[in-house]
């Protein structure tokens, strides 16, 4: 089991509750940005001021490598929990140097050797442009929104461009930071205007685009996660609600009784097991049998 606080991060015997080993970021920076991400037996971590990438031991704790991230004075900001496939650790960032900038880059599992980096590019009039969800990478493509509403899918080896998503339709803040899972080689996408998309993840062309608000308002962009044809999407107005994939036609919708600005449940806070959706509130730890 791993925990972290914002300096550092725990390994703990999953039996005993032991205490295996400590690790500390060899050249600073914070932790509380992201979480890690795990590819056999090693971590990811991603620090923030400044921004860097490390791969640790998970057995050990001992630090493989590093890399530092961002082109701004200092590397100031944040950077996204990383994905990992075939041999590749993606992640989103956002500098604070402004305008604000963002960019995907992708590094080397074995060396941390960057491979590329696509770079956001804000459409007129719009000057700063970035990201701040993670990404999610599934048979050769990355997916990935970024905060003026569109959604790309990019080649996770080349980092070239496949295609590009437009904005929600009628919404019209440029900051709509969007949650993203990849199911059955589709794309999911959340939104603040509280409708959830669904792509083709090898083309990008749209397959169903719903607005479900059984609970009053809705903002449904935090902790999408699926498997087996279902997506569970949580939504800061108090719910939680299973969709069909293929169709997006809703399956179940629990609801938490909170008023609309408290937070229901926390961003990543859903896990998916055969049977149940697990998770975490602010009022405790919620299972609910799928």
């Amino acid at each position: 089991m791993i925990f972290g606080t914002a300096g550092a991060a725990y390994a703990f015997a999953p039996t005993s509750g032991e205490r295996r080993w400590r690790w500390r970021p060899s050249q600073g920076g914070l932790l509380s940005y992201a979480g890690p991400a795990c590819a056999g037996s090693t971590l990811f971590f991603a620090t923030g001021k400044p921004m860097r990438v490390y791969a640790v031991d998970a057995i050990t704790g001992v630090e493989r490598w590093n890399t530092p991230f961002g082109d701004s004075v200092g590397g100031e900001g944040f950077l996204t929990t990383p994905a990992v496939a075939d041999g590749v650790a993606v992640m989103c960032s956002r500098e604070f140097s402004l305008p604000f900038r963002g960019a995907i880059s992708a590094f080397s599992v074995a060396t941390g050797a960057v491979l590329w980096r696509f770079t956001w590019i804000p459409p007129p009039p719009l000057v700063d442009m970035s990201c701040s969800e993670r990404v999610r990478a599934h048979d050769g493509i990355v997916a990935a929104a970024v905060d003026d509403g569109r959604v790309f899918g990019l080649d996770l080896l080349t980092g070239a461009l496949r295609w590009t998503a437009p904005p929600v339709p009628l919404f019209a803040t440029p900051r709509d930071e969007r949650s993203v899972a990849i199911v059955d080689a589709t794309v999911i996408v959340g939104s603040l205007s509280g409708r959830l998309i669904a792509h083709d993840l090898r083309t990008g062309a749209l397959r169903w685009d719903i607005v479900d608000r059984p609970s009053g308002g809705s903002i449904f962009n935090y902790g999408l996660v699926g498997d087996n044809g279902e997506v569970v999407g949580v939504n800061l107005s108090g719910w939680i609600a299973s969709y069909d994939v293929a169709t997006g036609r809703r399956r179940w919708a629990v609801a938490k009784g909170i008023k609309l600005e408290e937070r229901a449940f926390l961003p990543e806070g859903v896990v998916l097991t055969r049977e149940l959706a697990l998770g975490r509130a602010n009022d405790g730890i919620y299972a609910i049998r799928r």
